[in-house]
C-alpha cells in the first residue's frame, strides 16, 4: 500500500527552519568554490613542472603579483609566454569514514600563475591569483582549465520526503577548509562519483537514520500527600520498528571523479558532518 502523506501545517517559526531554498537563489558556485578548493583524486602523481624558486627569497608565503620561477622553459615546448598554470597542493591522504577503504589524495587549488617570459630551461612567470593560503615554492603547477559550474535549479524540500529513490547511496567523506562541521553553502566531498552516474548539476538528498529513543537519564520516584509520582518508563513492545530516515537538505554536484565528488550543500536545517549519509534523487 503506498504512504500516505497530508499535508503538514507547521508553526511559522518551524517553517523559517525548514530549510527551504530562498525565493531568489543566486549562482550555485562562486569563483572560490570551484577553483579553490580542491578534489579527491586516485591517481595523482607528481607534475612535471613546479615552483622552483621565488623571487623575493626570504618571503614568507607567496601572495598575488609575486613572480616566481619555473623548472621548465622553452626547450621541449615545456612552457610558452603567457601559458596560465593552475597551482596546486598535495595534501592529505583520504579514507571512508565507515569502511575505513582509502578513497584517494586531496589536491588543493591554490591559485594561479601567467608566464611573463620564457629560457631555455626556466621561466618567469607571476602569482595572478592566490587563494587565501600561502603559495609555496615546490607547489605543483599543472595547465589551468576552465572547470563549468552547473546552473542553479529550485529543488523542494520537505521533512517528509523519507522514501528511498532507489537511486545509489553514500557518505559524505571530507569537510573543505579543515570544517568539523558543515552548514549552508559549504563545500564537501562525497563517496559517489561518474562511475555511479553522477554528473554536475545533479541532486542528492542528505539524511539520518532514525534511532531507538535513549531511556532518560534522570530517573524520579517519590510520594508526595499520598501519591505517587515516577518517570515514564519507554515502552518496548513495539522495540523492532524500523521508523523513517530523516531528510535535512540537498546537495548540488559540481565536479565529479569516478569514484568521488565535490558537491555544494544548497541548504540544511541541521550541521553536516563526515559520514553524514546522503542519497542521489
Amino acid at each position: 500500500m503506498p504512504e500516505q502523506v497530508a499535508e503538514a501545517v507547521l508553526p511559522e517559526s518551524v517553517t523559517a527552519d525548514s530549510g527551504m531554498a530562498p525565493s531568489e537563489p543566486g549562482p550555485v558556485a562562486d569563483h572560490d568554490d570551484i577553483y579553490c578548493t580542491g578534489e579527491i583524486r586516485r591517481d595523482h602523481r607528481k607534475t612535471d613542472l613546479y615552483i622552483a624558486n621565488e623571487e623575493q627569497e626570504k618571503k614568507i608565503g607567496l601572495t598575488e603579483g609575486d613572480l616566481v620561477y619555473l623548472n621548465g622553459g622553452s626547450e621541449g615546448n615545456r612552457v610558452q609566454a603567457g601559458q596560465v598554470f593552475q597551482v596546486i597542493v598535495k595534501q592529505e591522504e583520504v579514507f571512508h569514514p565507515v569502511t575505513d577503504k582509502w578513497l584517494g589524495t586531496y589536491v588543493h587549488r591554490a591559485g594561479l600563475v601567467k608566464v611573463l617570459a620564457v629560457q631555455e630551461n626556466t621561466a618567469i612567470a607571476q602569482i595572478t591569483e592566490s587563494c587565501g593560503d600561502r603559495i609555496e615554492v615546490g607547489f605543483e603547477l599543472e595547465p589551468a582549465r576552465e572547470i563549468p559550474v552547473p546552473e542553479y535549479r529550485e529543488v523542494p524540500f520537505s521533512k517528509l520526503d523519507v522514501e528511498p529513490s532507489g537511486k545509489a547511496n553514500g557518505y559524505v567523506v571530507r569537510l573543505q577548509d579543515g570544517r568539523s562541521e558543515a552548514f549552508t553553502g559549504n563545500v564537501v566531498d562525497v563517496d559517489l562519483g561518474s562511475g555511479d552516474g553522477l554528473k554536475p548539476g545533479d541532486i542528492l538528498q542528505i539524511y539520518v537514520s532514525s534511532t531507538p529513543p535513549a531511556e532518560r537519564r534522570v530517573k524520579y520516584r517519590y510520594k508526595w500527600k499520598d501519591r505517587l509520582y515516577k518517570s515514564l518508563d519507554l515502552r518496548k513492545e513495539d522495540s523492532d520498528l524500523l521508523y523513517p530516515r530523516k531528510p535535512i537538505g540537498h546537495l548540488m554536484v559540481l565536479t565529479t571523479g569516478e569514484k568521488t565528488s565535490t558537491v555544494k550543500i544548497l541548504y540544511t536545517i541541521r550541521e553536516v558532518e563526515v559520514g553524514t549519509k546522503v542519497e542521489v534523487r
